[in-house]
């Protein structure tokens, strides 16, 4: 019996996880990839500092001057007005999340929330490594104050630094805990310069598809972009389909471009590129894009660069595809 309710628990919170993650991506498709992803940095950052105040003030039992400070500098004014509720709550530092996390909500990300998209913004942000980390650093120290509070509270910028370095998460079986494993087997640098070329090809690979689909697999304007964008590159021969030309370079970039050190850190990889809303921004285009040109030729099939500004600028509804 209790086997069977935990399975209906489990499959409820399933059922109600992709009804959210269905209203999100309806959301996300009401705004340009880049302005949604302005407001998910944004939140992240937010994310973060609302964490530190409910970590320290939790452990405090009060509001400690570290924490008053950095309030005061990032919201004047708003420690006064709610210091009373602060100082009768059981436990401060829940209430001062709650509160801080609704000035939030009707400040930093007020135009998401007035304009219906402020899902689509929470949603993104917790699928971000950032957010995981930070989550996972505050359970961590939560756990750790309630038996050993520190002499001295972390500042706000040390506490930045140790989210930023974790490199265990809570479930050290999970697909987040090897994704950040395989991320952290690379110096920054060069998974930041692999993250960069695996993206350009991903979206490269969609417009080539498209374009192919459109013009035939001598397009000269595949052509010409493959020369620029992929010097070097050459199909192994003959005239493929679109799917199968896209295989080929997909697989030369991802060899000779992106050049991964492992399986694991390709698999790293995909995932950040497919937890990003610009994945589904291009693919929704491109799907628009093919629905349009099927019943109306293009005069002028874009070039990769000339369609890819249009795909950042996309909009369910609101750009008309090039």
């Amino acid at each position: 019996m209790a086997k069977r309710k935990k399975q209906q628990t489990k499959q409820r919170f399933a059922s109600a996880y992709e009804q959210y993650q269905k209203i999100a991506l309806d959301e996300a498709r009401c705004v340009p990839w880049p302005q949604l992803m302005q407001f998910v940095e944004e939140s992240l950052r937010w994310e973060v500092f609302v964490l530190w105040i409910r970590a320290v003030a939790n452990a405090a039992k009060g509001v400690p001057p570290v924490v008053e400070q950095e309030l005061e500098t990032r919201i004047p004014g708003f420690l006064a007005r709610v210091r009373e509720e602060l100082e009768s709550a059981d436990e401060v530092g829940e209430r001062a999340w709650n509160l801080v996390g609704a000035w939030i909500d009707t400040h930093v990300l007020l135009q998401p929330k007035m304009e219906g998209w402020l899902n689509a913004v929470n949603f993104y942000s917790s699928r971000t490594m950032t957010c995981m980390k930070a989550w996972a650093h505050w359970e961590r120290m939560s756990d750790e104050w309630k038996a050993n509070p520190p002499e001295r509270w972390p500042s706000y910028e040390r506490w930045q630094n140790d989210v930023a370095a974790v490199a265990q998460l809570p479930n050290p079986a999970g697909e987040p805990q090897r994704i950040l494993d395989a991320m952290l087997s690379v110096p920054p640098a060069e998974w930041e310069r692999m993250l960069f070329a695996y993206r350009d090809v991903v979206i490269f690979a969609v417009w080539m598809e498209l374009t192919l689909d459109l013009e035939g697999p001598q397009s000269p304007i595949v052509a010409r972009a493959l020369a620029e964008q992929y010097p070097g590159f050459a199909f192994g021969g003959g005239d493929l389909p679109s799917t199968d030309a896209v295989r080929e370079l997909h697989a030369w970039v991802i060899g000779n471009v992106v050049c991964p050190q492992s399986d694991e850190v390709m698999g790293a990889l995909t995932w950040h590129i497919k937890h990003h809303p610009e994945y589904y921004a291009i693919r929704e285009y491109a799907i628009e894009c093919h629905d349009l040109w099927s019943s109306e030729y293009p005069t002028h099939p874009p070039a990769f660069r000339e369609w890819r500004n249009k795909a950042d600028q996309y909009q369910c509804g609101a750009v008309r595809p090039v």
